[in-house]
C-alpha cells in the first residue's frame, strides 16, 4: 500500500506580492524616503511589513528574491554606497513607487 502523496503546500505570498517586493527591493531606499542607502533584508522586511504588504521572515524574502532575479550587492569596506546619480541609466528604475517611511501620526 502505497501513501497517498498531496500536492505541495500552497505558496505563502502570491506572484504580485513577490514583483512588489522585488520592485522596491530594486530602488534605493533613499529615493523612497527611508534613512539608509543600502537595502539589507531586515530593513527590507521590515519596510514590507510596515507598508502591509506581507508579513513573511528573512529566509523567504531571501527567496524571493533570488526567485525574482534581485542580487544583492556586496559593498567593500570603506566603499561607499552607490546613489542613483552615478549609476548608469539602465540600472536607474524607470518606475516610481509610493512606498516610504510612516508619516509620525
Amino acid at each position: 500500500m502505497d501513501p497517498k502523496w498531496s500536492a505541495s503546500r500552497p505558496k505563502k505570498v502570491d506572484q504580485a506580492t513577490r514583483e512588489s517586493i522585488a520592485r522596491i527591493a530594486r530602488c534605493f531606499p533613499l529615493d523612497l524616503g527611508w534613512p539608509f542607502s543600502v537595502w539589507s533584508l531586515s530593513k527590507l522586511r521590515e519596510v514590507v511589513a510596515t507598508n502591509e504588504i506581507a508579513d513573511i521572515s528573512r529566509e523567504t524574502l531571501r527567496k524571493i528574491l533570488k526567485g525574482e532575479g534581485c542580487r544583492s550587492r556586496r559593498s567593500r569596506p570603506g566603499k561607499p554606497a552607490p546613489t542613483q546619480s552615478s549609476m548608469p541609466k539602465w540600472a536607474v528604475s524607470s518606475t516610481s513607487t509610493t512606498i516610504g517611511p510612516p508619516t509620525g501620526g
